[in-house]
């Protein structure tokens, strides 16, 4: 205890935030995390296809642009940004949106909550690729 006489008090991690999408997965962070009662957050859900260049790596993957994700987004007529934050909220993530390109991306916004919970389809969103 301290000199009050209170007791030492240690926080206790109730969430995590790093950087997650379907292009960056972080297997190994993420287990962790959820094994422990830690809360992923997840920045950048759609990824950073717009990041400067001094930060990319020949291995980069626009998420919004991978063919699994175009496709199923095509399939439901939104833009593949909402299958990407979809999927974050599927693996038990908090996702935490972010675009320098709002306009074309919020617009469908309002269209997928009427599919949101209501089509099982989505559930092939679930693929792993490896990092």
């Amino acid at each position: 205890s301290d000199s009050s006489g209170m007791p030492y008090a240690f926080p206790i991690q109730r969430s995590s935030g790093s950087e997650l999408h379907p292009g960056f997965q972080q297997p190994e962070l993420f287990r962790y995390v959820k094994e422990r009662g830690i809360v992923p957050i997840g920045y950048c859900p759609i990824g950073s296809p717009s990041r400067p260049e001094r930060d990319r790596t020949a291995e980069d993957v626009a998420d919004t642009q991978m063919p699994e994700i175009v496709e199923i987004a095509k399939a439901h007529g939104v833009h593949p940004a909402i299958i990407c934050i979809k999927w974050a909220v599927q693996n038990g993530q908090i996702p935490i949106p972010f675009s320098v390109k709002l306009s074309g991306r919020v617009r469908t916004d309002g269209k997928t909550c009427g599919i949101w919970a209501a089509d099982p389809s989505y559930g092939c969103c679930r693929f792993n690729r490896p990092l």
